[in-house]
């Protein structure tokens, strides 16, 4: 059973997830073409990209001042990448 509260969670994480999809369009290309070059395959870079903006989002409300975004994805992604390779 969905409670009302919950309703309300999920409406506004829906909201946040649209307004990060649209802070973080102007790197996606970028960020997408650097996991497949890191990753040297398309679908292991896929893999990497989607898992680099899951935990971008997810550290969002963990970052108390300003930042710029494309600041915080490269270092993901090579964080997750490093793990990978493990």
């Amino acid at each position: 059973m969905i409670t009302e509260s919950l309703c309300t969670i999920v409406k506004d994480t829906r909201s946040l997830h649209n307004y990060f999809e649209k802070e973080i369009e102007p790197f996606r290309k970028d960020l997408w073409n650097y996991c497949r070059y890191v990753t040297c395959s398309p679908w292991e870079g896929e893999d990497l990209f989607q898992e680099t903006l899951l935990k971008a989002f997810a550290m969002l409300p963990q970052i108390w001042q300003p930042l710029n975004i494309s600041s915080v994805l490269q270092p993901i992604t090579g964080s997750m990448n490093a793990v990978k390779e493990r």
